[in-house]
């Protein structure tokens, strides 16, 4: 039961990585649109950037919560 738990907690890692991965990629992309001047208005700027920080927010606090199990299970 242990090792269904550990790969549960080695899944649950990947994808908080690659949801960080993917946050930084919005971020770069809007930043490009915004740069070669595609008429982004600073409303959508602004509410990428609110989303942005939602998204960072939320995938930093599965990151500590991950750690929080780590410490307790030592998975690692």
């Amino acid at each position: 039961m242990c090792l269904i738990k550990k790969y549960k907690y080695l899944y649950l890692r990947e994808k908080i990585k690659h949801q960080f991965t993917n946050n930084k990629l919005i971020e770069e992309t809007t930043e490009h649109w915004d740069s070669i001047g595609t008429g982004l208005s600073s409303k959508h700027r602004d509410m990428a950037d609110k989303e942005s920080d939602k998204k960072n927010v939320r995938t930093t606090h599965l990151h500590d919560w991950l750690n929080k199990i780590n410490n307790k299970y030592k998975y690692n």
